[in-house]
C-alpha cells in the first residue's frame, strides 16, 4: 500500500483501486492511506460474471 501511495504522491498514477478486499477493515485501511484517490474496481473477468 505504501508503494501505491508513493506512486500517487509522485504523480506516476492518478488513482488507485484495491481488489479482493474481503474484509471491510481492508477497505478502511486503503481509504486511510490513499484518501480520495481510492477508486472502486470491479473485475469483469470474474467467474461470477460468467465471461470467461
Amino acid at each position: 500500500m505504501r508503494a501505491i501511495r508513493e506512486s500517487l504522491d509522485e504523480g506516476v498514477v492518478m488513482t488507485a483501486g484495491v481488489s479482493s478486499a474481503g474484509v471491510a477493515g481492508q477497505i478502511a485501511v486503503a481509504r486511510e492511506v490513499l484518501g480520495g484517490r481510492l477508486v472502486p474496481v470491479q473485475d469483469q473477468f470474474s467467474p461470477a460474471f460468467g465471461s470467461l
